[in-house]
């Protein structure tokens, strides 16, 4: 197909996510062809969204009928948590794609080991204790996770 011929559009790459700003900043970012260039709208949920001081929205130009579509959000929280999706319409047609943007936990295990070996740990108001002198103890695993917004790393050891 030709640079000049017309083409209804469709993605050649689905949305996707990627943190930047140490979480603080989420791209949203899609790859789509089509000609003449496309009217894109942004949603989530049903509702439809608008550039604003924490929203941009902007579309580029990537080669002949391609066109890389991307929406910033500034300053995420967990509200921003929710199904988005992306519209993109020309006069032959239209398509479109979702992504889901879920946060890690909100109430985070802790963990805490005394000098004499008192493992506490727990969540929210729970506790539970763990004595690892105890004699019918004979293998303890601490685990350990950091969680970012939007994953988590983990270590385990023994």
């Amino acid at each position: 197909m030709g640079v000049g011929d017309d083409q209804a559009p469709r993605f050649t790459q689905k949305p996707s996510l990627k943190q930047e700003d140490n979480g603080k900043k989420l791209v949203f970012q899609c790859t789509l062809e089509a000609s003449p260039q496309p009217e894109i709208n942004w949603f989530r949920g049903t509702t439809p969204l608008t550039e604003s001081d924490r929203v941009k929205m902007k579309v580029e130009p990537a080669g002949g009928n391609q066109y890389n579509v991307l929406m910033d959000i500034n300053g995420v929280t967990q509200a921003d948590a929710g199904s988005y999706k992306v519209v993109a319409k020309n006069k032959l047609g239209e398509v479109s794609a979702s992504i889901n943007l879920n946060f890690g936990e909100t109430n985070p295990l802790t963990l805490h080991v005394t000098d004499d070996g008192i493992l506490s740990f727990g969540k929210g108001a729970s506790r539970y204790t763990i004595d690892s002198n105890h004699p019918g103890l004979n293998h303890l695993v601490y685990k350990c996770e950091s969680r970012r917004p939007f994953g988590a790393l983990k270590q385990d050891t023994t």
